[in-house]
């Protein structure tokens, strides 16, 4: 008849870890740390993306045994809140289902962890009465914080991330221009008389030259004439 007995009770509670939120987040996931925390527990391993199994010693009043555990994640919000489902079962002892959800607000400095726990447990384990396993709850969650926290405390603090180097400036070398080859210029040849301007004063200096040619010519001519 023992078999057959069910007990179903709620545990709820809170935990002030000194240490910012994203760092108590971040030890909550990690799974070696965790095993470490809970008391009793002999072996913890995650067996998937959300899923984890291992092996806890769980004794209230004259029930005792080694229960095999397996437990979920249901739902995650990181990092403000996380929901567990737990199973743990032992074929001489019993079986115990437990629905965990827990919050992380943030504090100045700390995290203040608050959790709640719907237990049914069934088998021997339920024979020791509900007021018993409440108090069982309270001592092992009082236990696991408390390493964890003296855990948590330990771990170096995340140092912030040092901000990129601003981009190194490259200089640009310009590219050095080719000078363009001087043309030839044309070599006029040499006039062998008086070089004169181009356009209308060139024609009226050649104009004025032909008229005093032409009256030298004339002086020329007439003194030759007076001679002979």
């Amino acid at each position: 008849m023992a078999l057959s007995l069910r007990t179903a009770l709620t545990v709820n509670g809170e935990y002030r870890i000194p240490a910012p939120r994203e760092q108590v987040w971040q030890a909550m996931r990690d799974v070696r740390l965790l095993g470490a925390c809970v008391p009793d527990c002999t072996s913890l391993a995650q067996a998937g993306p959300r899923n984890y199994e291992g092996r806890i010693r769980v004794d209230v009043g004259a029930v005792a045994g080694a229960f095999h555990l397996s437990a979920l994640v249901t739902a995650e919000n990181a990092p403000q809140s996380v929901a567990v489902t737990v199973r743990a079962h032992d074929p001489a002892a019993g079986w115990l289902d437990c629905e965990v959800t827990a919050t992380l607000p943030a504090e100045s400095g700390a995290t203040i962890v608050g959790w709640r726990a719907a237990i049914e447990a069934g088998g021997p384990l339920a024979s020791a009465g509900a007021r018993l396993l409440h108090e069982r709850a309270v001592a092992l969650a009082a236990a696991f914080f408390a390493n964890f926290a003296a855990l948590v405390a330990a771990m170096p603090a995340e140092e912030p991330a040092a901000p990129p180097p601003p981009p190194r400036r490259r200089w640009a070398i310009p590219a050095r221009r080719k000078e363009a080859a001087p043309k030839p210029r044309a070599v006029e040849p040499e006039a062998s008389g008086p070089a004169f301007p181009p356009g209308p004063d060139r024609a009226r200096q050649l104009r004025i030259i032909a008229i005093g040619a032409a009256i030298w010519l004339a002086i020329l001519t007439m003194l030759f004439l007076r001679v002979g």
